[in-house]
């Protein structure tokens, strides 16, 4: 049975490549440092293929306003246009991430 990607094989996978972000906390909360959580909506978009609003929420469990914040910032970044999420620069044709160009 193939294994179906999951919002926290995304955190972990952003522990993995930014294990800094949560390491230099400066506080001891439960809750997932901002940026983590960015990145998992990101990588939801990409890898998921859609920047649907909706979806990423139910994918990631994030909140409408924050997810909305996210996708408000993309698009007048023009990072993200009607055509989807141009990842082009970063994501290699076999899936692996090329970390140098993120």
């Amino acid at each position: 049975m193939d294994h179906v990607l999951t919002a926290k094989d995304l955190k972990n996978l952003m522990h993995v490549m930014y294990p800094d972000v949560e390491d230099d906390r400066d506080d001891k909360c439960d809750f997932e440092h901002p940026m983590t959580a960015v990145g998992i909506v990101l990588l939801t978009a990409t890898l998921t293929g859609t920047i649907d609003e909706r979806a990423l929420m139910g994918f990631t469990g994030y909140s409408r306003q924050f997810v909305s914040a996210i996708a408000l910032n993309m698009l007048n970044n023009r990072l993200w246009s009607d055509n989807g999420y141009d990842h082009s620069n970063w994501l290699l044709d076999d899936g692996t991430i090329d970390t140098e160009k993120l």
